[in-house]
């Protein structure tokens, strides 16, 4: 059955990891992941933007609670959001959320892959169309 076949296929890759970490296996950062993957454009940009708002960085504290005005500045303790504010990075996590959970299924050989394809081709028609209005 599928499930026996995911559940052998995710034992064979415990194996394996249980077998690195008895050789002296190190555990990467995150930034020696997005290396190895080939992705160290992404770690510097959407990666390190998401990261700036998750752990509230100075710069994007500024942006949140700093407005400027021509030569002064008004600090802003609170204030709605909009959606509009957020949905790009709404956007980008699902996006990367999605990738991440394809490649995982992929891996393992799970037969759910075009279920997510599906889901990923509707989020970007969702994308495309709120990026138009």
């Amino acid at each position: 059955s599928t499930t026996s076949s995911l559940q052998d296929n995710i034992k064979q890759h415990e194996q394996r990891l249980a077998a690195m970490k008895e050789k002296g296996g190190e555990v990467l950062k995150i930034e020696g992941k997005f290396k190895r993957a080939g992705l160290m454009h992404e770690y510097t940009t959407i990666y390190a933007e998401l990261c700036s708002h998750s752990h509230n960085t100075l710069q994007a504290l500024r942006g949140r609670h700093v407005e400027e005005n021509d030569n002064s500045y008004e600090v802003i303790f609170y204030r709605l959001t909009s959606l509009d504010e957020v949905e790009h990075y709404l956007g980008i996590a699902c996006t990367l959320l999605l990738k991440a959970t394809e490649c995982v299924h992929a891996f393992l050989n799970n037969p759910c892959v075009e279920k997510l394809s599906e889901m990923g081709k509707r989020m970007d028609a969702f994308v495309k169309e709120h990026e138009a209005a």
